[in-house]
């Protein structure tokens, strides 16, 4: 008995219209990425501020890559002006 051949559904979205493909990337392909562009950030920076949510994983990944603080937004609001002489944003 000859098998037929499995066909994929079509995957279409709501206007009717096919989906591309998404290709997925890892966190060891952003790691390597951030590598890459540690030497174009500027010297002398004492703290990172990640946006919530993927921005702060950027962030953190950055900041151990460079030993330095983290902050998110909202922390950096906080921070009175008294402590803002300390770090070079």
């Amino acid at each position: 008995m000859r098998r037929s051949k499995r066909v994929r559904p079509r995957m279409e979205n709501f206007w009717g219209k096919r989906n591309k493909a998404m290709n997925y990337r890892s966190i060891v392909n952003l790691n390597s990425d951030i590598k890459k562009w540690i030497p174009e950030l500027p010297n002398g920076l004492d703290l990172i501020v990640g946006i919530p949510r993927s921005g702060l994983l950027v962030a953190n990944l950055l900041a151990l890559h460079l030993n330095l603080h983290i902050t998110n937004v909202e922390g950096l609001i906080e921070i009175t002006f008294s402590q803002w002489s300390q770090f070079t944003l």
